[in-house]
Order: C-alpha cells, then sequence, then structure tokens
C-alpha cells in the first residue's frame, strides 16, 4: 500500500500489509537508501514504543523506498486509536549520509 495523501490511513484489527514511503523526490543525486541504517517506529495513542508488537520483520527498502509490513492488534480496545509509524531513512554514500523522515497516521477502525 503506497501512501499518497496527507500520510493517513486506516486499518482493521488484524490487518496484516505493508506500509512504504517514496523518499525518491528527495532524494540528490547519487544518494540511496540504507535499509541497514534506516528504522521504522511505531507509537500508540500514548507515546510509547509498539513497534516489536506490530512490525513484521525488519523494514526493507528498493533504494527509493522504504517498506514495513505491519500486523495491526486484533483487540477491539484499539478501536478507534490512531497510532503513528515514523518512517527514518538513512543515506549513503558514505560521506554525505542524510536522514529523512516522514510519519503515516494509521487509525484502527472495525
Amino acid at each position: 500500500m503506497t501512501i499518497l495523501v496527507k500520510n493517513a490511513t486506516k486499518a482493521q484489527p488484524g490487518e496484516i500489509f505493508a506500509l512504504e514511503i517514496d523518499f525518491s523526490r528527495r532524494l540528490t543525486a547519487g544518494e540511496a537508501l540504507s535499509v541497514s541504517d534506516s528504522v521504522v517506529i511505531i507509537v500508540d495513542p500514548t507515546g510509547a514504543d509498539v513497534t516489536s508488537t506490530f512490525a513484521v520483520g525488519s523494514p526493507s527498502s528498493n533504494t527509493t523506498k522504504l517498506i514495513q509490513k505491519i500486523k495491526w492488534a486484533e483487540a477491539a480496545v484499539n478501536i478507534g486509536k490512531e497510532y503513528k509509524v515514523t518512517f527514518r531513512a538513512k543515506t549513503g554514500p558514505l560521506g554525505t549520509d542524510s536522514i529523512y523522515e516522514e510519519d503515516v497516521y494509521v487509525t484502527i477502525f472495525d
């Protein structure tokens, strides 16, 4: 699923799908994402880091996009809650590293 507008989407409890952010418009000539140095962080409405609960594996990349598969909580108590998914992408080559960040807000609905 590519996020195109307002970096917001919805998910149903128990859904599993990948979110991706395309950083190509922000990269300069010669820059490519370094997946080993990039991270995705998921926080709940209280600000608690829930990445280890929801992230399925590690982020992947195709040099311009950072991709993370996520399994959303199945508990009914999560309905109506909004989670922030932060994509922090680091680039290379060495000596010219940049860090780019984008947030996606995911609301759980029934």
